[in-house]
């Protein structure tokens, strides 16, 4: 698009940046905003797909099936007052992504500086664990090496050349080191909604206009329909009917497992409270 910078710069928006690793709730947050604070209310015309309630980072510049233009993206931001984005990437890392077998893709410097000047950032992390097996059912719809067992699978070094429960753990220090980030979690956000709501209103300058969270999708054909043409849906889930079921890690893995989870992660089930001992595996059952 011709004059992005121009276009850039006449936008109003100050947009919130939703960043995470993969299957933390991602879409639990960005829906609990759109509910919750007035200026972040946008809306998708009938027949767009719900991925126009918010802009991805990475449709902006990686190989994508539904790839954003800069028009496009454009008319998202201009929808309300503090537009939703969200990304799986750290900012230097939109310099230089690189995708195995597709190569290294870079997002536009106008783009880049854009965001970085504008956003107001949030951080949502969950348990690993739990990341750890929706990750697998998600996977397990388009990729075959995650079609295996758990403890298998946790073992594969299929993100970035480490293993799941690694690359979780790297990414969620890696935000907790960084000041930019106001950080919260999915578990909290599920069961203390009022408090975590009310966080981000401090973090975003906002006072809430309540305290719900978004009701769970029913991805019936009726409802995938009615979603479709909703405006204002309740939520922005991603549809799973190509996923497996997510198991419950704890009669998935056994005690050699949930050791050399706490290996690979070092201690942050711990220091994120989820757990009061590094020896939290000797509860599990042995194979």
């Amino acid at each position: 698009m011709e004059n992005i910078d121009e276009k850039l710069s006449e936008l109003k928006a100050l947009p919130i940046l939703v960043t995470s690793f993969r299957r933390s709730g991602t879409h639990l947050l960005i829906d609990t905003l759109r509910k919750n604070f007035p200026s972040c209310k946008t809306y998708k015309w009938p027949h767009e797909p719900v991925s126009c309630l918010y802009l991805s980072v990475e449709s902006l510049f990686a190989p994508s099936k539904v790839p954003t233009t800069d028009k496009k993206a454009l008319q998202i931001l201009k929808r309300c007052s503090s537009p939703t984005m969200k990304t799986h990437l750290f900012p230097d890392e939109w310099k230089r992504y690189r995708l195995p077998s597709k190569g290294v893709f870079s997002l536009n410097t106008s783009w880049h500086d854009w965001i970085e000047n504008r956003a107001r950032h949030l951080y949502i992390y969950r348990d690993g664990r739990d990341v750890l097996t929706s990750l697998q059912a998600f996977m397990a719809g388009f990729d075959t090496r995650a079609r295996c067992d758990l403890p298998t699978f946790m073992r594969l070094p299929i993100i970035n050349g480490v293993t799941p429960p690694a690359a979780w753990a790297e990414h969620v220090r890696r935000a907790l080191l960084q000041d930019r980030y106001h950080t919260l979690s999915y578990e909290g956000l599920v069961s203390n909604s009022e408090e975590t709501i009310n966080r981000i209103g401090r973090c975003i300058a906002e006072q809430p206009l309540g305290f719900e969270l978004p009701k769970r999708q029913d991805f019936s054909p009726v409802n995938r329909a009615i979603r479709r043409v909703s405006v204002r849906p309740e939520n922005t889930i991603i549809d799973g009917r190509a996923r497996g079921k997510a198991l419950d890690w704890r009669h998935a893995i056994c005690r050699e497992d949930g050791q050399w989870f706490e290996n690979e992660t070092n201690s942050l089930l711990t220091h994120l409270g989820y757990e009061n001992s590094t020896n939290w595996w000797e509860s599990l059952s042995n194979p």
